[in-house]
């Protein structure tokens, strides 16, 4: 028997800063604060969950869908975990998406800090998740940040072992959510747009002599790593260079923006280094191949789980080169890679990599020049809004409230959708070109209980146009799709702001918003209702109005 439920809507307008370059200031701090203590398993627990707690609250501040990727591990007494944030697009969720990933591993060896190895690297990722959230439009798609578990590995043999093979967070991420999440959203691999992986991206080191090179002269006969070889050597095999990894040409989409993104900002004195590996599918040809030995020296980190999941995941590697620089020679992977290692001309060289890998991002997501999305947003949607009515399902228990709480000047909403029994934390975006307003899950693996498979409660998601009706009115039409509906089906909506927004609450007409099966009658029926008392009342020089007046 379908249930009646009185639902509430309200906004408030935040103030949000926009930024386009990142900070020394918030690198420094994020190294100081965060990522310059052990952060292993065995060696300080504690200090690793604080590390990815923080990462995980941090992206939930910034308006991302966030979530736990949990994992076994060969330890039974510890369970992997990494921490992935969606900051959607415009065609998310659809197999319009092109989707774009960003990401650095958070854990470390057990006897080291692990400032540069991957402090740097979360640095990084940490300030661009802040400047991509901060833009004031929707791209166009998905862009995800990762930070991974068990990226380093140790013998099986050591006390409490969890990964004995590189990147065991990376591969259980590549094969269990990301493939699985690109075949469920129809997706191609092919049509993926790129991955960036960070790690150990600090040691910036001019001294002539501070760059070693293995294999020397053998390196640079090596086809794909020859123009590197003449580059570096010439210099004097100064440490003076950010080195990306790559195969040639298959990677070259996310490598080519990065480059050019690279050589458009100042500080010249940073250089970029392309090491290419020739090869597409590095699992099938890599062993066969006369450079193999070379080529497996260049694989070490997250980015060879991209490549094996599957060779069209186009994806680059962005690195110091680690153990081969400098002092990191005998600090890598040991106890004075610490807050030492930090020095102002390393920061300035960690700004400008965070600085060109957001730029790749925007670019690859087919981030437009932003406009102020608010300026398509009524000034009561801005101020304050109620919308109170009736909510009908066919099979819910009790009463649910629904309360937009926050809406920033980056178009991110914040909104409860909850019961007695149920309490959903939604985050979206409102989109000033399409006048759609998209909420999900804030926390996918958190939201129902008994329910953690992230990939089936990201697929929940709450999406409408918002128009203008009578005037003073807003109405929010549209679908939700998962888990609420018959079969997990499509579940119609629509809202109808109270009249006259009255922000006390009090004294308002009472509308029905009404939830119904998509394809049911009575939905229809209901939308001609309400457009019928729309198009006799519709203010035409309302923001909202402009898609809408022909529609009468």
């Amino acid at each position: 028997m379908a249930a009646m439920f009185t639902t509430a809507f309200v906004v408030v307008l935040l103030s949000t800063q926009v930024a386009s370059q990142s900070s020394t200031a918030n690198l420094e701090a994020l190294l100081r604060d965060h990522f310059s203590t052990n952060r292993h398993h065995v060696t300080n627990l504690p200090g690793k969950m604080a590390a990815r707690d923080f990462i995980y609250d941090t992206w939930q501040v910034y308006g991302m869908q966030v979530f736990l990727h949990n994992f076994l591990t060969a330890n039974s007494q510890y369970t992997g975990a990494n921490v992935v944030g969606l900051w959607p697009g415009r065609y998310t969720g659809t197999a319009a998406d092109r989707p774009v990933l960003l990401s650095a591993h958070y854990d470390t060896m057990r006897d080291t800090p692990g400032v540069d190895d991957n402090g740097s690297g979360l640095a990084a990722l940490l300030e661009s998740a802040r400047l991509i959230t901060s833009q004031p439009c929707l791209q166009d798609y998905s862009v995800v940040f990762t930070a991974f578990d068990l990226e380093e590995w140790e013998q099986a043999t050591n006390p409490g072992s969890a990964c004995s093979s590189l990147g065991c967070g990376s591969k259980e991420f590549v094969n269990n959510i990301l493939l699985p999440y690109l075949t469920q959203t129809g997706v191609s691999p092919a049509d993926f747009r790129g991955a960036v992986v960070m790690d150990t991206i600090m040691n910036y080191n001019n001294s002539q002599g501070a760059q070693f090179i293995p294999g020397g002269q053998g390196f640079g006969a090596t086809p794909g790593l020859e123009n590197a070889y003449a580059s570096i050597s010439s210099e004097g095999f100064r440490g003076n260079f950010l080195a990306t990894i790559s195969r040639d040409p298959y990677d070259s989409p996310v490598l080519d923006a990065f480059n050019r993104r690279w050589a458009g900002l100042s500080n010249q004195q940073y250089k970029t280094q392309s090491l290419k590996i020739p090869i597409k599918d590095i699992v099938r040809d890599l062993p066969g191949n006369p450079y193999a030995q070379v080529y497996q020296a260049l694989i070490r980190g997250d980015f060879y789980n991209f490549w094996a999941g599957n060779a069209n995941l186009t994806t680059v590697f962005l690195t110091d080169t680690g153990d081969l620089r400098g002092g990191m020679q005998d600090c890598y992977h040991h106890g004075c890679d610490d807050l030492s290692r930090v020095t102002p001309e390393r920061l300035t060289f960690l700004q400008k990599t965070t600085n060109a890998v957001t730029a790749t991002l925007w670019e690859l997501a087919n981030g437009a020049t932003c406009t102020d999305p608010t300026s398509a947003v009524s000034k009561d949607f801005k101020t304050g809004l109620h919308m109170t009515g009736n909510l009908v399902l066919p099979y819910a228990p009790s009463d649910f409230r629904f309360t937009v709480t926050s809406y920033s000047t980056t178009g991110v909403v914040m909104a409860t959708f909850s019961n007695d029994t149920l309490s959903l934390q939604l985050t979206g975006r409102f989109d000033d070109k399409t006048l759609q307003l998209t909420l999900r899950l804030s926390e996918p693996t958190k939201a129902f209980p008994g329910q953690i498979d992230p990939l089936q409660t990201m697929a929940w998601v709450m999406s409408g146009q918002v128009m203008t009706a009578a005037k003073g009115n807003l109405f929010y039409t549209g679908e939700v799709q998962g888990l609420f509906g018959p079969q997990g089906g499509a579940v119609s909506f629509a809202f109808l702001s109270s009249s006259g927004n009255d922000t006390s609450g009090q004294g308002v007409s009472t509308l029905s918003i009404i939830f119904f099966v998509s394809s049911g009658i009575l939905f229809v029926l209901a939308v001609a209702l309400y457009a019928s008392t729309i198009c006799k009342a519709r203010s035409l020089d309302e923001p909202f109005s402009r898609e809408q007046s022909g529609a009468c």
